[in-house]
């Protein structure tokens, strides 16, 4: 069946039709990652009472019956555990060929092109523009800072590093409006040039039925950990290296890692050299239904990356009512409030990871800490707010 056969446009809006009404049709094109992807969950939970149509163009999403019909979601093929450079690569240009040519075949079934996650989606982008589509970009974190983490080191990577830097300029040129997560992000990737179409909001949501707190954080154990990718640009080996300093100052905590990824037996390796097994559990990869059990355990989540844009885990962990000790990097500092809803790093050294996590764990977890997380989350990451957020932003775009 092809897709324009069952797309129509739908009118919604007041039903009082001396009003405006609005049509909105929306092509949501998200880059591949993880099965489980909340937080492209969460902007697809809020553009569905927004849209008339909406599909979602990706990979390896794993797709949830829905009672909304006129949500599609379409998964493209791709190359399963691609981990070595080349083969991303391969999976990189796959993905925007397919996409591309999804975007072409559909081009008359939608009015506005939304890309998560897709600062180097430079082809489906162009053809947006070429076939006068407005355009929305998340800005939720630089793919080149991103890679130059992870591949920095090596001439190619180096090399990597300045073509995807070209490409996110083209990227945002070409795009009618962007989304930023704080201010904060746009002075850090040095974004100010684009400020006249750039939206900065936390739109943002905490599923707060299923995210809450369960246990009080005086009652809980001396636990802190980590949930996320094991990969370079998280910090991740800086928290396995600063475990053995903490557990000597206190000997009771417990260290919970919690995902999977490329450092993965890296981590395990450390572990094991630092003797460190007894007090630590390796989780792997967890359901994100049950990520809000583990998160009720800690007095603690430990954030210490390089590089971010606003991470899904950090608000999740404050619904929670569970403290975060994170860098100063992406969105965070816009926040976190070091001492009063969160706690955060100077840097993401050993020593300095050791240093605040023990005084962290020592008393400066309090039930007031762990309180204001909670009122942060309820003031400014509801799913109302979010809707509302969204439905100027759309708005703000349809004017363009």
């Amino acid at each position: 069946m092809r897709y324009q056969k069952i797309i129509e446009t739908v009118y919604i809006g007041p039903k009082n039709k001396s009003q405006s009404e609005t049509r909105i049709r929306v092509l949501l094109i998200a880059y591949p990652s993880i099965p489980e992807n909340p937080h492209l969950t969460e902007l697809i939970k809020i553009l569905t009472p927004l849209t008339t149509r909406l599909f979602i163009f990706t990979s390896n999403y794993a797709v949830r019956q829905t009672s909304d019909a006129h949500v599609f979601v379409k998964n493209s093929r791709y190359i399963a555990r691609a981990r070595s450079l080349p083969s991303k690569i391969a999976n990189y240009l796959l993905f925007q060929l397919q996409s591309a040519h999804f975007l072409i075949s559909n081009a008359s079934s939608f009015d506005i092109c939304v890309f998560h996650i897709g600062t180097t989606l430079v082809l489906p982008m162009l053809l947006s523009k070429l076939v006068a589509k407005r355009s929305l970009l998340y800005l939720s974190g630089s793919q080149a800072q991103l890679t130059e983490q992870t591949y920095g080191e090596t001439l190619w990577g180096r090399l990597l590093c300045r073509i995807i830097a070209v490409v996110e300029a083209v990227n945002m040129r070409l795009a009618t409006m962007l989304v930023a997560y704080s201010a904060a992000s746009i002075k850090e990737q040095k974004l100010e040039r684009y400020m006249s179409k750039i939206a900065i909001t936390a739109a943002r949501f905490v599923d707060t039925d299923v995210f809450k707190l369960q246990t009080p954080i005086e009652d809980r154990q001396n636990a802190f950990g980590y949930v996320g990718r094991l990969s370079r640009e998280k910090g991740i080996l800086n928290l396995v290296d600063a475990v053995p300093l903490i557990q000597k100052e206190c000997p009771s905590a417990r260290f919970y890692v919690i995902g999977d990824g490329p450092l993965c037996d890296e981590v395990k390796k450390r572990i094991n050299e630092a003797g460190v097994q007894v007090g630590t559990m390796l989780a792997g990869m967890v359901p994100n239904r049950l990520i809000p059990d583990y998160l009720n355990q800690m007095k603690l989540l430990v954030l210490p990356s390089y590089t971010e844009g606003l991470p899904t885990i950090l608000i999740e962990a404050m619904a929670c009512g569970t403290p975060v000790l994170a860098t100063r990097v992406g969105n965070i500092p816009d926040v976190i409030r070091d001492g009063e809803n969160g706690f955060l790093l100077d840097n993401n050294s050993p020593p300095c990871i050791a240093e605040r996590t023990i005084e962290a764990l020592k008393g400066l977890v309090t039930e007031t800490i762990s309180g204001n997380a909670l009122c942060t989350v309820a003031s400014e990451y509801s799913y109302d707010l979010a809707i509302r957020t969204h439905r100027e932003i759309l708005r703000s775009l349809s004017l363009r």
